[in-house]
C-alpha cells in the first residue's frame, strides 16, 4: 500500500518562467526560475531545466518524500510531449535523490481552466502571455478547444505576436518617427540583428515577447493602441469565434501577463464581439494550491 504523498509540487511551465509551489504538510514553499516551451526543446534541454528547478526545491523544502508532482506546461498539446516531460521529470528526480509518488502531467491551458474555473464553472478560458490558447468550460471540465498552432502559425494576441507586429512596422518603416527614434535607441536595433535573432536564435519567440513592456510604456499612443486592438481582434477571429456557439455563455476569464497588461483594450474589443471578461488573472498559481490543496 502507498504511503500517503507528503509533498505536492505544483509547477506552472511557462515559456517564460517556471513557477513552483510546493505543499509539504502545513507549509507551503514557492518559487521561479527560467521558461521552458516544451515544443521546440530538446531531452538534454528538458533535464538540464527540470533538475535546475528540483534542485532549487529541494534546497527550500530540504524533506522532499513521496513527492506528487502537478505539471502544467506550454507545449504540451499532446500525448508524446507529456510522456517527454515525464520522463524528463523522472530523470531529474533520480539525478536529486527526490522520492517519487506520482506525476500528473496536464498543459498549462488545462491549469488556466482550473484556475479560472474551478471545479463547477463554465466560460471561455483563456490565457494571453507569451503565447496564446483558449478552451470552453463546462462545469469546470475543458470541453472544446482550437488547436495552439505556437508562434510561427499561431499565437494571436501573445506577447510574441504582439512583438512580431510591432517589429514588422518598425523594419518596414511604418512606425510614427517618435516611436521608431524611440525603438532604435531604447533596443540599438538594426535590420540585420533582428534577422539574426529572428533566423538564427534557439528562442525567436522569446526575442518578440520582449518587445511587449516597450507596448505598454507606450500604450496611450494611438498607433500602440491600433496595434493592439488589431492583436485582440486577430485572437478573437482565430481563436474564440471557432468555439462560439449559441449554447455557449459570452463570458471569457483570462490568465497571463498580456491580459493583465492590456486589460483594456483588450476588454474593448471583446466587448464590441459581444463578450464580456469576467476576470484577469496574472498567473494561475495561488489558484491551483487552493485547487490541488484538496488532494
Amino acid at each position: 500500500m502507498k504511503n500517503k504523498p507528503l509533498c505536492r509540487l505544483i509547477v506552472d511551465g511557462g515559456a517564460t518562467t517556471v513557477k513552483w509551489s510546493c505543499l509539504n504538510e502545513d507549509r507551503i514553499f514557492r518559487g521561479q526560475t527560467n521558461g521552458l516551451n516544451l515544443t521546440y526543446c530538446s531531452d538534454e534541454q528538458l533535464i538540464i531545466s527540470t533538475r535546475s528547478w528540483i534542485s532549487q526545491v529541494k534546497q527550500q523544502c530540504r524533506f522532499l518524500e513521496n513527492l506528487r508532482i502537478f505539471f502544467h506546461g506550454a507545449g504540451l498539446g499532446s500525448f508524446s510531449a507529456g510522456e517527454k516531460v515525464k520522463h524528463g521529470l523522472q530523470v531529474a528526480c533520480e539525478m536529486e535523490n527526490v522520492q517519487l509518488d506520482s506525476i500528473d502531467i496536464h498543459s498549462d491551458l488545462d491549469g488556466a481552466g482550473k484556475a479560472l474555473f474551478g471545479q463547477k464553472g463554465t466560460g471561455y478560458a483563456a490565457i494571453l502571455g507569451t503565447g496564446s490558447n483558449i478552451g470552453y468550460v463546462r462545469e469546470g471540465k475543458i470541453e472544446d478547444t482550437v488547436p495552439s498552432l505556437g508562434y510561427m502559425l499561431g499565437d494571436e494576441g501573445s506577447g510574441t505576436y504582439l512583438g512580431k507586429c510591432l517589429i514588422t512596422a518598425y523594419l518596414r518603416n511604418r512606425l510614427p518617427r517618435e516611436l521608431h527614434e524611440n525603438m532604435e535607441n531604447t533596443f540599438l536595433l538594426t535590420p540585420q540583428k533582428v534577422k539574426n535573432a529572428v533566423y538564427q536564435s534557439p528562442c525567436p519567440h522569446t526575442f518578440f515577447s520582449n518587445f511587449a513592456p516597450f507596448l505598454e510604456k507606450k500604450m496611450q499612443h494611438p498607433f500602440v493602441i491600433q496595434l493592439c486592438a488589431n492583436a485582440f481582434h486577430d485572437f478573437f477571429e482565430q481563436q474564440i469565434l471557432p468555439l462560439a456557439r449559441p449554447d455557449r455563455l459570452p463570458n471569457i476569464a483570462f490568465s497571463g501577463s498580456v491580459a493583465m497588461h492590456f486589460a483594456d483594450i483588450l476588454t474593448k474589443v471583446l466587448e464590441q464581439h459581444g463578450f464580456e471578461v469576467t476576470e484577469i488573472i496574472p498567473n494561475p498559481m495561488q489558484r491551483l494550491e487552493e485547487y490541488y490543496g484538496k488532494y
